[in-house]
C-alpha cells in the first residue's frame, strides 16, 4: 500500500542526444523480430495473439544522432525508419495532444503505439 501511495513521477532527461544503437536497442526491445517463420509469421519480442502484432510504432525524434526532427513510423520487418511528417511545431503538438504534459516534448525521442485491431 505504501509503495503505491506513495507512487511519485519523476523525470529527467539529459541534453545528449540518443546514439543510433541506443535507438534501435529501444526499437527491438518494444516491436523488434525474433524469429519469422518463412516470411508468414513472426515472433516478436512482445506478445500478440496469433502472431498479428495490430500494434504500429511511432517516433516524435526531437535529439537522436544521425537523424533529423520530425515524425516517424517504425516498420519492424526489415528494422526500417519512414518520415511521416516535419511539421513546425511538432513538439508543442505532441504536448498538447498528451493533454499538456510537458514531458512529451521534452525528451530526446516520444514513442507512440497505436493499433489496427481489425
Amino acid at each position: 500500500i505504501d509503495a503505491i501511495s506513495g507512487r511519485e513521477s519523476r523525470r529527467q532527461f539529459s541534453p545528449d542526444p540518443v546514439s543510433m544503437e541506443e535507438l534501435a536497442f529501444l526499437l527491438w526491445a518494444t516491436q523488434g523480430i525474433r524469429k519469422n517463420y518463412r516470411g508468414a509469421s513472426t515472433l516478436r519480442t512482445v506478445p500478440s495473439a496469433g502472431a498479428r502484432h495490430s500494434f504500429e510504432t511511432y517516433l516524435f525524434v526531437f535529439n537522436v544522432s544521425g537523424i533529423e526532427p520530425g515524425l516517424y513510423r517504425y516498420l519492424p520487418v526489415g528494422c526500417k525508419l519512414v518520415l511521416v511528417s516535419r511539421k513546425e511545431r511538432m513538439r508543442e503538438k505532441l504536448i498538447s495532444a498528451c493533454l499538456y504534459q510537458e514531458f512529451t516534448g521534452r525528451c530526446a525521442v516520444t514513442f507512440v503505439w497505436t493499433t489496427v485491431p481489425a
